[in-house]
């Protein structure tokens, strides 16, 4: 019997983490690459390596802290309880920035402190009240969502799903028709510079590179 109920305490510990790594740790991992699958292309990565990408980034986390965790069991009960009660406030740390970077434009040190605050408060919640937990093993399955998103719904599945479109047979007259083609291409520098909050490109800083991304198909 204390060997089940053993068990069943790190499946469920498991469980936790899984859904705190979830909302943390890989649905803005995900979304961030998603976003910007330039990178994956210029790294040349084919079907195979996005796919075990998108699995290592949902299933590697919850696995190694649920791990590291279980390790210090090996110290007792009371060390396995405390190390599990300070990865869920680590987490609850992380996911604290993703939240008040999302809903604020708090950055830097204010938002480091605020974030360790609502984390330590997340953990007192956490320790206090049992249905936490409970929605925390629900939302276990997070992880595995987001990376289904990420492969299926991102710009990035462009580079998993076949394209059946067949390409056009180009004859005298159908290149005639055809606008002009400008390939235009910038070496080292990243996308994000050029962007402003709104994942738009920053047309006050670069109000050029603005005017050429509303006129033409900009990746």
């Amino acid at each position: 019997a204390p060997w089940r109920r053993r068990r069943r305490w790190e499946l469920l510990a498991f469980l936790e983490l899984a859904g705190l790594c979830g909302l943390a740790i890989t649905q803005p991992l995900l979304d961030l690459i998603g976003r910007s699958p330039d990178f994956l292309l210029m790294e040349r990565v084919d079907t195979l390596d996005v796919v075990l990408l998108a699995v290592a980034i949902a299933l590697v986390p919850p696995v190694a802290l649920w791990g590291l965790g279980a390790a210090s069991g090996l110290a007792g009960r009371q060390w396995r309880r405390a190390v599990h009660i300070l990865v869920v406030t680590g987490l609850g740390v992380a996911l604290a920035v993703q939240v008040g970077k999302q809903l604020t434009g708090v950055r830097g040190l204010p938002l480091a402190v605020a974030a360790v605050l609502a984390g330590l408060v997340g953990t007192v919640l956490y320790l206090r009240l049992r249905v936490l937990g409970k929605i925390l093993r629900v939302a276990s399955v997070g992880p595995l969502l987001s990376a289904g998103l990420f492969l299926f719904a991102s710009p990035a599945s462009a580079l998993v799903l076949p394209q059946s479109t067949p390409a056009p047979q180009a004859g005298p007259a159908t290149a005639a028709k055809r606008p002009p083609i400008l390939v235009f291409a910038l070496d080292e520098l990243p996308l994000s510079s050029l962007l402003d909050e709104r994942g738009k490109i920053d047309a006050y800083t670069f109000p050029n590179l603005a005017w050429l991304a509303e006129r033409s198909t900009w990746y």
